[in-house]
């Protein structure tokens, strides 16, 4: 993703401080979000980053 350039991206990512790291300067946002993984309805909540250049 590039700050300078004039197209604008998002990126969704787990929360984590590698990801937090790795897009140290760009706009961000967390989320709580249910992961549902094999069906079930056993949800999960975790966090989730939204990265943004604009």
């Amino acid at each position: 993703m590039n700050k300078e350039g004039s197209g604008r991206a998002i990126v969704s990512v787990n929360d984590h401080p590698a990801m937090r790291e790795a897009f140290a300067g760009f706009s961000m946002k967390t989320l709580q979000i249910g992961y549902t993984v094999g069906g079930a309805g056993k949800s999960k909540k975790t966090g989730e980053l939204l990265i943004w250049n604009w």
